[in-house]
């Protein structure tokens, strides 16, 4: 993630990525869905901020799970008007809301399945000459060793 130690513990980092040749910065943002005032779309774009919610980051303490926030994200199928219609999954962000009885809604769509996006542990690689991008504000998080080895059947009721 990208930020200092007080924007990752006060979950104001965000994520970062270098993309291209020679690398500039990639990050993820979450944009309102039209329509909706709950859903928001998970977007890799060009960039390092500006227009758009870019507070995603990976959970730190008292958070005992290290991942991706804010959380509730769903799967849900989609057709994309770039491919001709043609339907692909789309991962979004649900907001969760209470309602006014002081139940929590999770907003999670018909048909689209929740997810948890884990961070697996990778070493930054050095930037080449002529880089656009910056590992300045790097931050270390929690992060799993191989999230594919994890037994969850351990960590979930019989």
């Amino acid at each position: 993630v990208n930020g200092t130690a007080l924007d990752v513990r006060f979950g104001s980092s965000n994520t970062v990525s270098d993309g291209g040749s020679p690398p500039f910065p990639e990050v993820l943002s979450l944009a309102k869905d039209a329509g909706s005032e709950t859903l928001s779309t998970l977007l890799l774009n060009a960039g390092s901020g500006g227009a758009g919610d870019y507070r995603v980051g990976v959970t730190a303490f008292p958070n005992p799970i290290p991942e991706l926030y804010p959380t509730t994200y769903v799967a849900c199928r989609e057709p994309l008007a770039y491919y001709g219609g043609k339907e692909f999954v789309v991962v979004k962000q649900a907001q969760t809301t209470v309602a006014e009885d002081g139940t929590i809604e999770r907003n999670i769509p018909e048909g689209c399945a929740p997810l948890r996006l884990l961070p697996q542990c990778a070493e930054l690689n050095d930037l080449p000459a002529g880089s656009q991008s910056s590992h300045d504000l790097a931050a270390d998080v929690r992060c799993y060793k191989d999230v594919n080895s994890i037994d969850w059947s351990k960590y979930s009721p019989a």
